[in-house]
């Protein structure tokens, strides 16, 4: 019980008619409780991990878009799979599916052309790599930011402003 954090002590006291024997803690019942515990928990967070790898287009939404936080996001949740003992074989389609949701229409493009080669080389991991994706894209985003380019409006969007001002000036103003 000495080696165990706060933490872990409020998990296990929970527990203490499980560990008890009489009136004294039994080692080995204790060591049991412990092991399930952690178990549990360790399930939950890894469960937890997936679903945010599976949820990566919406959180590059609520970071602007940010691809270099994107990725270090995406690399974290990987090392946290991999402190776990797991893996996972769906990281690339998860990060294409995370760049989909991205803001700029250019960046978009980009992503499409590189999901298209790797979905006619079979999908083969060898082709592209989880870091290699994540290499393209923040080169591709950096450099698209250091242009001023990064989210501009597209010529459509262009139009649809300066039409918008058009009628503005048209329209009467109602003060």
């Amino acid at each position: 019980m000495a080696s165990l954090s706060k933490a872990g002590k409020a998990k296990v006291l929970i527990w203490e008619a499980q560990y008890m024997v009489g009136k004294e803690p039994s080692g080995a019942l204790l060591l049991k409780v412990i092991i399930r515990e952690s178990h549990i928990d360790s399930n939950a967070m890894t469960a937890m991990i997936r679903t945010k790898l599976s949820s990566l287009d919406t959180y590059i939404v609520t970071i602007a878009s940010d691809i270099t936080e994107f990725n270090q996001y995406g690399k974290l949740l990987v090392q946290l799979l991999h402190t776990r003992g797991e893996t996972t074989t769906d990281l690339l389609t998860n990060l294409f599916k995370g760049y989909a949701a991205a803001s700029d229409q250019v960046f978009r493009s980009y992503i499409e052309r590189k999901l298209e080669t790797w979905e006619e080389s079979g999908g083969d991991d060898d082709t592209m790599s989880a870091d290699a994706l994540m290499a393209l894209a923040n080169e591709n985003f950096k450099i698209m930011k250091n242009k001023g380019t990064w989210n501009d409006p597209s010529a459509n969007e262009e139009k649809i402003t300066a039409l918008s001002a058009k009628v503005a000036k048209l329209t009467p103003s109602s003060t």
